[in-house]
C-alpha cells in the first residue's frame, strides 16, 4: 500500500504536462464540435493531432478531469 505499481501515473495533469497538445479550455469545445457532429478526424485535423487522441477525449480515457461546465 502507499507505493504506485506499474503504469501508475505520477506528474503533471493536464496542459501543465510538458507533452499536452490542448488546453483544459480546447476540452469542452472538442467535446461539443463531435456531440454536433463534426468528424473526429477533421476535429484532430485542426488541433494537429491523430483521431484517436479525440476519441480519447470523447470517451474519458484522457481529460476526464475536465467537466464541461469548467470552460
Amino acid at each position: 500500500k502507499g507505493r504506485t505499481g506499474y503504469g501508475a501515473h505520477i506528474g503533471s495533469r493536464g496542459s501543465s504536462n510538458h507533452a499536452a497538445k490542448f488546453t483544459e479550455a480546447d476540452i469542452p469545445i472538442i467535446r461539443a464540435a463531435v456531440a454536433a457532429g463534426e468528424a473526429r478526424r477533421s476535429v484532430a485535423h485542426r488541433y494537429g493531432v491523430w483521431p484517436p487522441a479525440i476519441g480519447d477525449i470523447i470517451s474519458g480515457k484522457t481529460w476526464a478531469h475536465v467537466r464541461d461546465d469548467d470552460a
